[in-house]
């Protein structure tokens, strides 16, 4: 149990810091992410308010604010030295260009995206612009601003863009965008490879960080779970070993209380108060055996004792058997299906046990005229071990205590059905220290089923 109760432990916190790393991960990420579409759709945005080029101030001897001497759309560098060729001396007038001009213009960029758009970003971007007729006609194309892209390439991503819905979106390590002229479309393609480039090394760098802090915090919280549960096991060990003890020195009493009373009817002194004690000593006898044994089974389950192969179907049906005349007795409609031939490794006294808890419970909790079915099959690579029984009642709820210790599901039953209410606690016990589960369900509210699997 304390090995279980670590692990659990152990798990979610696990989850939990596994969980807060992937959001946090996740969240930059996707920030990051956001900020570049941000910054692409800005730079688009600009590119597409001046016809497909950058805002490069006045031309010394052109006529017009924010062109250097063509109009927009025409698809020639507004940049220095990329004009046409009678503006070779381009570079020569541009010492001469008076930059408050240039900051003019920038100054309603700046102010609607002042995170994105400097003066800087004309000389950081590579872009290319394709005009297409509404026929799909290539009207004008304009590479001068980027060397990796060809009239030819630009042409063919132009020609998907068009494919799309015209929302701003990606080709390849392209962002682009679409704009609506008189008759044509102009395609603004932005690369952002560096930028997608960097993403994408964060996004690694951010993910591998990630797995080291976790594979830190999995070796710091095993480390440590031990001395968290270090209190809880040693109260569980002690709860243990009173048990063990108590029931040792309890039994020796109980032994002679009963020897008394039979000493007491032979000699002619018996009566109602001696039956009665002696009924009582035999429960408080059975119950202490009991709680004896479901400590031992779960101290078993930290130090798994040696199994071996056994007839399991030869087990059960030998256990079913014995049932046979009780359901006789009590006019109860008792059925057992066993599937021969099946073999299991485990403790075959501790399997017999078993049965006769799952059945004893049955016939318990079961009305007067029920049904009571016992199963045992293989499932897949289990073999499983199953008892149906009709009840008056019981709750849904009730089915998630049954295997608690003392547990009932009617407190006012206690005499009636005998018992201590740690049966199907150590049918549980039985259970996992093989290894396998135990469930119990109802689907009615009217019967109870309860399915312990083992492994082959």
């Amino acid at each position: 149990m304390i090995r279980r109760l670590r692990t659990k432990f152990i798990a979610l916190a696990l989850l939990s810091v596994l969980l807060v790393l992937c959001i946090l991960v996740g969240t930059i990420n996707v920030f990051n992410y956001r900020d570049i579409l941000e910054e692409s759709d800005s730079v688009l945005e600009m590119l597409a308010d001046y016809g497909g080029n950058f805002p490069d101030g006045p031309k010394p001897g052109s006529g017009g604010p924010g062109m250097n001497g063509s109009q927009p759309g025409s698809g020639q560098s507004m940049m220095p030295g990329t004009g046409s060729p009678e503006d070779d001396d381009w570079d020569d007038k541009w010492e001469d260009f008076d930059e408050d001009d240039l900051e003019e213009l920038f100054a309603d960029i700046r102010e609607r995206d002042p995170n994105h758009v400097t003066k800087e970003t004309p000389f950081e971007s590579r872009y290319f612009t394709v005009t297409l007729a509404d026929d799909r006609t290539v009207q004008e194309v304009n590479t001068t601003r980027i060397a990796s892209v060809d009239e030819e390439t630009a042409v063919s991503y132009a020609l998907k863009a068009a494919d799309g819905d015209g929302e701003n979106a990606f080709l390849d390590q392209y962002r682009y965008a679409a704009v609506e002229q008189n008759g044509s479309t102009q395609y603004l393609f932005l690369d952002c490879s560096r930028t997608l480039g960097n993403f994408r090394s964060f996004l690694r760098i951010s993910i591998e960080v990630a797995a080291i802090a976790f594979a830190a915090v999995a070796a710091l919280i095993t480390f440590f779970s031990g001395l968290i549960i270090r209190p809880v096991a040693e109260s569980y060990e002690k709860q243990r070993r009173f048990i063990t003890d108590a029931g040792h020195e309890i039994k020796t009493p109980l032994a002679i209380i009963n020897a008394d009373a039979a000493v007491l009817e032979m000699e002619g002194a018996g009566g109602e108060w001696v039956d009665d004690i002696k009924l009582q000593t035999d429960r408080l006898t059975e119950l202490t055996n009991e709680l004896v044994y479901l400590s031992r089974m779960e101290e078993v389950r930290r130090e798994q004792t040696q199994k071996t192969d056994f007839p399991f179907s030869e087990a059960i049906t030998e256990i079913a058997r014995s049932f046979e005349s009780r359901a006789v007795i009590d006019d109860k409609d008792y059925q057992f299906t066993v599937t021969p031939a099946l073999v299991c490794h485990g403790d075959q006294d501790a399997i017999r046990k078993l049965t006769s808890i799952l059945l004893d419970n049955a016939f318990k909790y079961s009305e007067p005229g029920g049904r009571i079915e016992l199963t045992a099959s293989r499932r897949g690579r289990n073999l499983a071990l199953s008892v149906y029984n009709t009840t008056p009642s019981i709750k849904r709820e009730d089915t998630q205590h049954l295997f608690e210790r003392f547990y009932r599901t009617d407190r006012s039953r206690n005499s009636e059905t005998g018992g201590h209410g740690i049966g199907l606690s150590i049918a549980e016990a039985i259970v996992q220290s093989h290894g396998g589960r135990i469930t119990a369900e109802t689907d009615d509210e009217k019967s109870l089923r309860i399915t312990a699997l083992l492994p082959a």
